[in-house]
């Protein structure tokens, strides 16, 4: 499913004694040793379960279009974040891996002709940004391809799966909880967004 692009390989002592390896973590100072077991890509794979948990809920009382907006400010800053710590993970290790399937290459080929659309539009400031907001922009809509490939490359494991599913799970009893008292009870946290009674934290 997916192919090696280059990697580079170091060369690493065989073997420790006991003695040596225990008098070597003694003297190595804490942040070193934080350094020596921090990954870029747990750090990356985080960052994206903290986007599954947070969406669905995501309100910014204080804005114009609070749902909408809401979701796409928390949406670009995060894939961006984890794009960028990927990056450097990849970077440090010395390998890029490509996903090789058709539905990669799809989701490819719809940027490329999004981003074509886009510069022979009427409007092409419009089709690329918009008001910051839209999900149908160009901008939005290679944010999430590429948030579609850092999933399928980060979360390819049964644990990491699990951990995904978790996450997408309590935010789904969260939000069917919060969405009942709200249609029977009243319940609003915030009085200037949800004014009606099907009005949620998802948006339309």
């Amino acid at each position: 499913m997916e192919t090696q692009f280059s990697s580079f390989q170091g060369s690493y002592p065989e073997s420790f004694g006991s003695s040596e390896h225990g008098s070597y973590e003694a003297s190595t100072p804490a942040h070193a040793r934080f350094m020596q077991s921090f990954s870029w890509d747990h750090l990356s794979r985080t960052i994206l379960l903290v986007l599954a948990g947070l969406l669905p809920l995501w309100v910014l009382p204080f804005t114009s279009f609070p749902v909408i907006f809401s979701k796409a400010f928390l949406f670009s800053i995060l894939i961006l974040a984890a794009f960028v710590a990927c990056l450097v993970g990849r970077v440090q290790e010395g390998q890029i891996f490509l996903p090789k399937h058709m539905l990669a290459f799809s989701l490819l080929l719809f940027v490329i002709v999004s981003f074509i659309s886009g510069l022979f539009s009427i409007s092409p400031h419009i089709s690329f940004v918009g008001a910051g907001y839209e999900s149908d922009t160009v901008v939005i809509a290679a944010l999430a391809i590429l948030g579609a490939f850092l999933m399928s490359f980060l979360f390819r494991g049964k644990e990491e799966m699990q951990k995904l599913f978790w996450v997408l799970g309590i935010s789904s009893l969260a939000l069917f909880l919060f969405q009942l008292a709200h249609l029977f009870f009243g319940l609003d946290i915030f009085s200037t967004v949800f004014l009606t009674p099907s009005a949620n934290p998802v948006g339309s």
